[in-house]
């Protein structure tokens, strides 16, 4: 990981959870942070963790379901370090409800964060990404983007968008220097996961820190090997499921 020492990461969704794991993971590894989530609640606990292991932070409040907040971030990230090298598009919203249930409130709601706001922020980086030669998007993803889940229509159909979005970007990247990686975790021990689940139990639940090991193992591969899409499922599920 020497290649990334002393690099900038922006994450989404890192008040909690997966980003917050992802936080501390890459503070780890010597590179600057700037870190978003929608409410301040939670997001300075994350930054306290990442500054601990040594990390320059910075910290920026905003809704992924506002347009304007994808370049928005993008700027203040390159206003506070002067670069980007590394996006991570972690938020997402979960919605469980039958398909009946589920308005076109919800299903905006979910596309415009899951999905809309990965596009908008890859656009929004590109430029800074392709200065540096060697940047990077990494997708959190999911295994309901890749089969489907009952009562979860909205949050399959953004986590699909999202995979189909990260092939193309993969191979119309990858000339500019730039890779494209999606993570498709199974179920994992968040308060979203749980909230929205709780038949599922924690301890039959992948950690945050897990996810965040995949996207170390992503950002450390040479330059001669890529990986488009890692799936990762959880020991006690169904293999079929995640």
């Amino acid at each position: 990981m020497t290649h990334r020492t002393g690099q900038t990461a922006l994450i989404t969704g890192a008040g909690r959870g997966i980003g917050r794991a992802i936080a501390v993971a890459l503070a780890r590894l010597g590179l600057r942070l700037a870190l978003t989530a929608r409410t301040s609640d939670g997001l300075e606990a994350t930054a306290a963790l990442a500054r601990a292991e040594g990390a320059a932070v910075s910290t920026i409040t905003a809704d992924l379901a506002d347009p304007a907040a994808p370049a928005y971030l993008v700027a203040e990230t390159v206003a506070a370090f002067g670069a980007l090298d590394v996006l991570v598009n972690n938020a997402g919203v979960l919605l469980v409800k039958p398909f009946a249930a589920t308005t076109m409130e919800d299903f905006d709601r979910l596309l415009a964060v899951n999905l809309r706001a990965p596009f908008a922020l890859a656009k929004a980086a590109l430029p800074y990404l392709s200065a540096r030669g060697a940047g990077a998007i990494i997708n959190i993803a999911s295994a309901a983007g890749k089969r489907f889940y009952a009562d979860q229509s909205a949050y399959c159909a953004s986590k699909h968008g999202l995979l189909g979005m990260n092939k193309v970007l993969a191979a119309e990247l990858r000339p500019l220097g730039i890779r494209v990686h999606a993570v498709c975790p199974g179920g994992v021990a968040t308060e979203m996961t749980t909230g929205q689940r709780p038949d599922w139990h924690p301890e039959n639940l992948m950690a945050p820190e897990d996810i965040a090991a995949a996207v170390v193992y992503l950002l450390s591969l040479s330059p001669r090997a890529t990986v488009d899409e890692l799936p990762i499922r959880r020991i006690a599920a169904d293999p079929l499921w995640g």
